[in-house]
């Protein structure tokens, strides 16, 4: 029998969820509760708080990839699984053996950014349960782009038969298996934490359902049938699923949150709401000059909220539209405030010094050795130089632009440029061309096996050897151990990860496309692209952490306080994609020819603004929203329409200046109050009080700060010190000149 549990949020579907898995695990039933793959781990701890000892015995919280897994497992079909890296191969191969038939895509060799692009749409394809088949007889007459991709689908769905199956393909293979195990016999399966399905995972509910002694979904759901557009389609697709089945509309329970913010997040989008005169109490906006100002204050607003309202990290949550742009400014403000941070978002690891370290030398010789090529490789820190032997390595680079054969001849040159030598050249390019030489051994190495190599097997074994002469496996199992000893053991753990999704990308590589001849830049390319589409998995290293989101994916249960960052215009909703294959017109013919795929964009639109809605309904006592009024490569921001939205719902609702609020709140944690202490003591503000803070540990540090403070400012006037510093001749080309005209320090 399926069930299904519809009300808004706050309204006990969860709770209701729980207290009937209890009752099945007191009758000794097993209790199997599904839920999304970015909230297991949130949802396996708070079975086991909920439901205690007796969870651990019949009860247990899984994803559809894991029940997917065990049904293969239980009817002996666990052949191998492709998984995304090696998804890349194969549509690289799939298209060079459609390439004859395609009119659209005639490129030889396609684009990283296209063969992406090709397998986002062979997703959605699967996930909405289109067969290659359909998609040619329904494109048949269609042509042009769409007759194109049936092309590749059908020859990659023909690798994918062969070399094992897509791990997209799991769910459908699993639903069409279960009615062969009698595997979820008596048992209640629960559905919690989903606003919708795909066609995949509606075939596996029906399944589950034709099997299970219950089914129940707790679904959000609201009456606005256009905001709320996907849940009402969920509940109308559930709803015919089963005739017999059962909906329990939960009302709405009272609000713990304030009038104000419990009106706001039911009214929001309301546009026939009127204003109301209710004091802006849990609710706050801060204008802030540039996104790290947001982050510097978000960082110190929640240190303040620990502080002096006695929260706990794990009651705070700060979401974004754009997680990836704010990550790196978040984190950093929250070490400067002493704010432990859990940033839940999928990170580049080809930024991670690993990946550097292992890709950085073929990139530099691809690139010709120019200094912008080499200095990835340079900066991984397993180049075998120091961190000071990098930058002044770097900076003769740079001066004198060393590229190609370059490298391999001594360095000769004054190593700070003309006009500026002086007696210790001669000691200095020694130790140049002692640094030049351990670099330019292992890259010229590379370089000339790489001349040699034809296939895609040789330049894996170039690869290879490469790593081998510079002693990666050593150097990161060395990192290991120290960050281990550190207590980095999230750290540590993505070194162990990246290291064996390396190893295991080239053997899929060799055994995919190895006999293939390729070059040695299109190699690369792939490269690249098949590790970009791998992610390091981390729970939180911590029980009591703030945790830094995306709206949708981040869990808001039990949170007190939610701080949104970029409440700007195209972030606050966020402006969907461009790029993508199938655009409107496609989906528009394929929905002309019985295909239908997934929500358009304006369904995507509405269903952006729903989850806001929704995030703004989680807290219980704060919201907090912060703005910047430029980005930090000085373009003007506008407001987000719903601030001004939540302006006209609450007209009492006024901006606060985040620099007057930052004064007061730098001072909760040391080293912004360390900075305030430095400032005061130039005599050109900061805090007097945290002036004598400090100065009562170390009075002479600011002694000496105060008579820096008072030295003279302005143009170096002394022609023998210009002399001192610039030469006798200025050397400038162009370059330089506007280099120079754009420094900062330029009026002195």
């Amino acid at each position: 029998m399926l069930t299904v549990l519809c009300g808004p949020a706050r309204c006990g579907k969860t709770t209701q969820v729980y207290e009937r898995m209890a009752h099945g695990c007191v009758q000794t039933r097993r209790q199997l509760l599904i839920t999304p793959e970015q909230r297991s781990h949130e949802t396996e701890r708070r079975l086991l708080q909920t439901l205690g000892n007796r969870a651990a015995e019949y009860a247990e919280a899984v994803t559809f990839t894991r029940i997917a897994q065990r049904v293969l497992a239980a009817c002996g079909k666990n052949a191998d699984v492709i998984d995304a890296g090696g998804r890349v191969l194969l549509m690289h191969k799939a298209y060079a053996r459609a390439r004859a038939q395609l009119a659209y895509f005639t490129s030889p060799d396609p684009r990283p950014e296209l063969l992406t692009q090709f397998l986002r749409a062979v997703d959605e394809l699967k996930t909405a349960a289109v067969t290659p088949e359909q998609l040619l007889r329904a494109c048949a007459g269609l042509g042009g782009k769409l007759r194109d991709l049936a092309y590749i689908y059908v020859a990659y769905d023909a690798l994918c038969t062969t070399g094992g199956f897509d791990g997209k393909d799991r769910l459908a293979q699993a639903c069409a298996l279960l009615p062969e195990c009698a595997l979820f016999a008596d048992t209640d399966v629960y559905l919690d934490g989903f606003t919708s399905f795909t066609r995949q995972e509606y075939d596996m509910i029906a399944a589950l359902a034709a099997q299970a002694r219950s089914v129940t979904v707790a679904l959000l759901w609201e009456e606005d049938a256009q905001l709320y557009a996907e849940q009402h389609k969920t509940l109308h697709k559930l709803r015919a699923m089963d005739a017999g089945s059962e909906t329990l509309f939960l009302l709405p329970r009272p609000s713990p949150q304030p009038p104000a913010l419990h009106m706001l997040s039911r009214s929001l989008l309301d546009h026939t709401a009127q204003p109301c005169e209710l004091e802006p109490d849990g609710v706050a906006l801060y204008e802030a000059a540039t996104p790290a100002q947001e982050c510097e204050l978000a960082a110190a607003l929640m240190r303040d909220l620990m502080l002096t309202h006695g929260l706990r990290c794990r009651e705070i949550a700060v979401a974004a539209g754009d997680a990836a742009e704010y990550a790196e400014k978040l984190q950093l403000a929250c070490e400067r405030y002493e704010v432990p941070l859990f940033v839940s978002v999928k990170r580049d690891i080809l930024q991670k010094p690993a990946m550097l370290a292992a890709l950085g030398g073929m990139g530099a010789v691809l690139d010709g050795l120019r200094p912008d090529g080499v200095q990835p490789w340079l900066k991984s820190g397993m180049c075998g130089l120091t961190r000071g032997e990098c930058e002044l390595l770097e900076n003769y680079l740079y001066t004198w632009n060393i590229a190609g054969a370059k490298w391999y001849e001594d360095f000769t040159m004054p190593p700070l440029g003309y006009g500026r030598e002086s007696e210790r050249d001669g000691q200095t390019l020694a130790l140049l061309n002692g640094l030049r030489a351990a670099v330019a051994r292992p890259l010229r190495a590379l370089s000339e096996a790489m001349e040699r190599a034809e296939t895609a097997r040789d330049l894996i074994a170039c690869l290879t050897a490469h790593w081998e002469h510079i002693g990666l496996e050593e150097q990161l199992e060395a990192r290991i151990d120290e960050l281990e000893r550190a207590g980095a053991r999230r750290e540590a753990s993505e070194y162990a990860q990246l290291y064996a999704i390396l190893l295991g990308a080239l053997e899929q590589f060799d055994r995919t496309l190895g006999q293939d001849a390729m070059e040695p830049r299109a190699f690369y390319a792939l490269l690249r692209l098949m590790l970009s589409q791998y992610d390091v998995s981390v729970i939180p290293p911590s029980l009591d952490s703030v945790i830094f989101g995306e709206f949708g994916p981040l869990s808001l249960d039990n949170v007190c306080c939610l701080l949104v960052l970029g409440a700007r215009d195209g972030l606050l909703p966020k402006t969907a994609g461009t790029g993508e294959l199938l655009g409107e017109p496609e989906r528009i013919a394929l929905e002309g020819e019985g295909i239908e795929l997934s929500q358009s964009s304006e369904e995507r639109a509405f269903s952006e603004q729903s989850r806001i809605c929704h995030a703004f309904a989680s807290p219980t006592e704060r919201l907090l929203l912060f703005a910047p009024a430029a980005l930090d490569g000085g373009e003007e921001c506008r407001l987000s329409y719903l601030i001004w939205r939540m302006r006209r719902l609450l007209p009492r609702l006024t901006a606060q200046n985040a620099g007057e609020a930052l004064r007061t709140l730098a001072l909760t944690a040391r080293v912004p109050a360390f900075e305030q202490a430095c400032i005061a003591a130039g005599g050109s503000g900061g805090s007097a009080s945290a002036l004598a803070r400090f100065s009562a540990e170390d009075g002479a540090y600011f002694s000496r700060l105060r008579d820096y403070a008072a030295a003279p400012r302005g143009p170096i006037r002394d022609k023998a010190r210009v002399r001192a510093l610039y030469g006798d001749t200025l050397r400038l080309t162009p370059t330089r000149a506007e280099a120079l005209s754009s420094c900062r320090f330029s009026y002195f």
